[in-house]
């Protein structure tokens, strides 16, 4: 407004011309100013927002990355408590501290009373688990299984000769049990023993 008023002044060529160019000069750079402080806040703002959307992209580009090269470690990381294989005789231990063992299989004659005998011939084994976890171990809730020849093994059962499955009897932490259990195989020669500790325990294999 005072830069329109002082050229109005000068045109009319009336008293104050002083006044009208200073008033125009001051008005000019008035203008000035202030276009330059509307393209330097444009120009902060731009230059904020290219930061901004920059560090955006560098954090999904890096969030990206971080997960990609985690996934080789994830899935080269062991499953706990993966199934083994053991030769008779050695130890697979849980991460949790319980291990289990199996001897070779032996002949054994059932007696006269024993169920489960029906193939062609009867093994025993001799299983052995240490609790060196922290916490009691139930022992009853043991399972195994056999095969032999490609058949399925059936499970003798001979109570006159305390053959008759896992025991019952709660294993305190530190301490171990050892029982027998009897099978019913196609091929003593050719056997696989299979054990877990419990339901949540993966199976340990067992083989000559």
């Amino acid at each position: 407004m005072g830069l329109v008023l002082g050229i109005i002044a000068l045109a009319k060529k009336t008293g104050g011309r002083v006044l009208a160019i200073v008033g125009v000069i001051v008005s000019a750079l008035a203008i000035v100013v202030a276009i330059g402080v509307v393209v330097f806040a444009i120009v902060v703002s731009q230059s904020v927002q290219d930061d901004f959307q920059r560090g955006l992209g560098e954090g999904l580009e890096g969030s990206s990355g971080s997960s990609s090269s985690d996934a080789p470690s994830d899935a080269a990381a062991p499953t706990e408590d993966a199934a083994e294989n053991a030769a008779f005789g050695e130890v697979f231990t849980y991460d949790d501290g319980i291990s289990v063992s199996v001897a070779a299989p032996e002949p054994f004659t059932p007696g006269e009373y024993a169920s489960g005998a029906d193939q062609a011939a009867t093994v025993v084994f001799a299983v052995t688990v240490q609790n060196d976890s922290t916490a009691n171990f139930d022992p009853a809730l043991v399972f195994t299984s056999v095969s032999s020849g490609g058949t399925e093994a059936d499970a003798v059962y001979d109570f006159e000769q305390g053959v008759q499955g896992s025991p019952s009897t709660t294993v305190p932490a530190g301490q171990s049990v050892t029982w027998q259990e009897a099978f019913s195989v196609a091929d003593p020669a050719q056997v696989v023993f299979e054990i877990a500790p419990g339901f949540d325990y993966d199976d340990a294999v067992f083989t000559s």
